[in-house]
């Protein structure tokens, strides 16, 4: 270990990960960073994820155990809460992280002292660690592969505002300072599954942000996890939301947002009303779908249908939902459905 180089706490939440843990472990201790510790905060697992742990024979791993499930986000709330040096980086326990993650991410911080984080690009494996596609942060941001983007508050939040939170939680190295001082915990009492897109925010509110764009980890994405099952089933507003209206009623966001770029939530907040109705569609409760339904329908969804494939999509399902209801076809209907819903899910 080289004291020299700023410390980086790596910090694993882990939650009856037994099939993934080993992988993300391989990939963290193949860092080569060469001063960085790893810390482990286990929400009192049930499998055997502790064993395949403690059968890492590395000085650099400390565990902390919790004797009860606190949940997901008080479990990043004590990782933060104790975590020492210079950076913090957040690993999830399904992912995978290519060996010059760090490094290349603490380079980039060095040189731009006045970014508060860094984030970076991703290949998207399914349960089987097999690639099957990529992340694209660098159209949304307007950057080239393969640079280091710095972006603003300003800069940034209008691309969020049309495109949603492409921010990856994971992989993501903030100076430990401001999760201490200026972060302090993850308000998920206030926004839920989607506090870590409040907390991007709240450190853009103060500091630029980096990207390191090239694919450095691997996030696993598939229709096995339990958070693809909860999205799927989920018939309620979807929670970043909840983030995104919050910061919208901040004058400093409604100075940096154009008319085209509320446009472009109107347009998201649609496509998360057609997932919600093909959802309580599916579950046979088709009359609670109606209001979403009718809400959509309107200018705005057939003038987004022509500039992007996520409005033609939104158009197509409402229509095709509301003429099923309309006719009562509900067998032909939810025959159909199958194939929109892997197009809305995927």
């Amino acid at each position: 270990m080289n004291s020299s180089c700023p410390s980086v706490c790596i910090c694993i939440p882990t939650y009856n990960a037994e099939v993934t843990i080993k992988e993300t472990l391989v990939s963290a201790l193949a860092q080569d960073y060469p001063n960085f510790t790893i810390r482990i905060f286990d929400n009192a697992s049930t499998d055997r994820t502790l064993e395949i742990i403690e059968s890492f024979q590395d000085e650099r791993i400390s565990i902390f155990r919790s004797d009860r499930n606190i949940g997901a986000i008080a479990n990043f709330d004590r990782c933060i809460s104790v975590v020492e040096g210079t950076y913090t980086e957040m690993f999830h326990a399904d992912e995978v992280y290519e060996p010059d993650m760090v490094s290349r991410q603490v380079v980039a911080m060095e040189a731009r002292p006045e970014a508060g984080a860094a984030f970076t690009e991703a290949y998207l494996i399914d349960s089987a660690s097999r690639v099957f596609g990529e992340t694209t942060v660098a159209k949304y941001i307007g950057a080239e592969r393969g640079t280091v983007a710095v972006r603003s508050y300003e800069e940034l939040l209008p691309a969020i505002y049309r495109a949603g939170n492409f921010l990856l939680c994971s992989g993501a190295l903030v100076r430990t300072k401001i999760y201490q001082e200026e972060i302090v915990r993850w308000r998920g009492d206030m926004f839920s599954s989607s506090c870590d897109l409040d907390v991007w925010l709240r450190i853009l509110e103060q500091h630029s942000v980096l990207f390191v764009l090239d694919k450095l980890m691997r996030t696993r994405t598939s229709r096995t996890q339990a958070s693809y099952t909860e999205i799927k089933r989920n018939t309620a507003r979807a929670d970043m939301f909840l983030v995104l209206d919050h910061y919208l009623d901040k004058p400093r966001s409604q100075r940096a947002l154009t008319a085209s770029d509320i446009a472009g939530y109107a347009a998201m907040q649609r496509m998360d009303r057609a997932r919600r109705a093909m959802n309580l569609y599916l579950l046979g409760r088709k009359q609670e779908a109606v209001p979403l339904l009718n809400e959509n329908l309107g200018f705005g969804i057939v003038s987004y249908a022509f500039r992007s494939k996520r409005g033609l999509l939104t158009l197509l399902l409402t229509v095709y939902l509301r003429s099923m209801i309309a006719l009562g076809a509900d067998r032909l209907g939810k025959k159909l459905m199958q194939f929109a819903d892997q197009k809305v899910h995927r």
